[in-house]
């Protein structure tokens, strides 16, 4: 893993389990990683049953308390109300989505756990990737999934399998007797990331001739270095650029945003977006740059953005707005994952 014990052993630690292979292996590796330890790190199995498959979902519940309780951990579960998804405004993936780093951040404050660990692979990462150009990205955009990042106050979220492919963590399961629960709706065609998963990767591998996911997932980890010195840049040209700051929002300098290049305009709306903690995961390319010419052009106008953000451009001043808290855009919704999880 690409996260030595060391690093998390003097807290608790929640790994999200699935039930599925790729969680199974992040389970009994960080079981190994924290036997090494002395005293033995608190780890915390933590299972969310979106309540969506009848019996296999119950399945699925059964089989990762009863695997916890086999390698002496404790587990906690949640099930999603059905009154859960009659919010689901942009589609269940993302609904559920929300509401598992909701529950996985509740049981890391419950717990005073600093870390919470997820399965994500190489292999989720070219899927990410591929589905951020399909629908037009930047460089951050092909950063993909970050390693490490905020998920709440003193509260990390932690994908130490980043580098790992899925193929050799099943092998590795099999090498040691370790089942696993395999989940029906992968299978299903109707999400775009389960075609690129099932078609589209493959399709790739066809006309080349050999596997690109790994090409893919080192193109990612290049774009991730370039975005963080890219985003440094972008924060001092935002510093020029505010004019007032609240809670819910700013305004920033008209006068001083047409003197910037688009591409400036753009890094530095998309610094702000970082800074305000509002969520980037529907935004597109022609969205940033429609944005961008609104802030650098002389006339009146108003944008509505994915995320429930407002741009509102009067005189002088581009008064940028969020929903308020608990809302589409608020930092509550912002807090949750912008990719697939294990």
């Amino acid at each position: 893993m690409r996260w030595p014990a060391e690093r998390w052993s003097a807290h608790p630690s929640v790994i999200a389990v699935s039930g599925g292979a790729d969680s199974l292996a992040l389970l009994r590796l960080m079981v190994i990683a924290a036997g090494r330890i002395e005293p033995t790190p608190r780890l915390i199995v933590a299972h969310f049953d979106h309540g969506r498959r009848g019996a296999e979902s119950d399945g699925d519940r059964e089989f990762v308390e009863q695997t916890a309780a086999s390698l002496g951990l404790e587990s906690t579960v949640e099930r999603a109300a059905p009154s859960s998804w009659r919010s689901a405004r942009d589609g269940f993936e993302q609904r559920a989505r929300e509401l598992r780093y909701r529950f996985l951040t509740d049981v890391a404050q419950r717990s005073g756990a600093r870390h919470v660990v997820t399965a994500h692979t190489a292999d989720d990462v070219a899927e990410t990737v591929l589905f951020r150009l399909i629908r037009g990205t930047g460089i951050d955009g092909l950063a993909a999934i970050a390693p490490f990042r905020p998920l709440a106050p003193d509260i990390t979220l932690v994908r130490p399998l980043i580098d790992v492919r899925r193929d050799a963590l099943r092998r590795w399961l099999v090498a040691i007797d370790q089942p696993w629960r395999e989940d029906s709706s992968n299978r299903s065609l109707d999400p775009t990331r389960n075609r690129i998963r099932l078609e589209l990767l493959p399709l790739l591998t066809d006309i080349l001739g050999r596997d690109p996911t790994e090409a893919i997932a080192g193109l990612a980890r290049r774009a991730e270095e370039g975005a963080a010195r890219l985003n440094r840049l972008d924060e001092t040209i935002l510093e020029s650029w505010q004019v007032a700051t609240s809670e819910r929002g700013c305004e920033l300098d008209r006068g001083r945003l047409r003197q910037a290049s688009e591409a400036e305009r753009v890094g530095g709306l998309r610094a702000l977006w970082r800074r305000m903690g509002w969520p980037q995961r529907d935004l597109t390319e022609r969205d940033w740059r429609a944005l961008g010419a609104l802030a650098g052009s002389s006339e009146r106008g108003r944008l509505n953005l994915p995320g429930g953000i407002s741009a509102a451009a009067e005189g002088e001043r581009l008064v940028l707005t969020a929903p308020a808290i608990g809302g589409a855009g608020s930092r509550e919704s912002a807090s949750f994952d912008d990719s697939a999880d294990a």
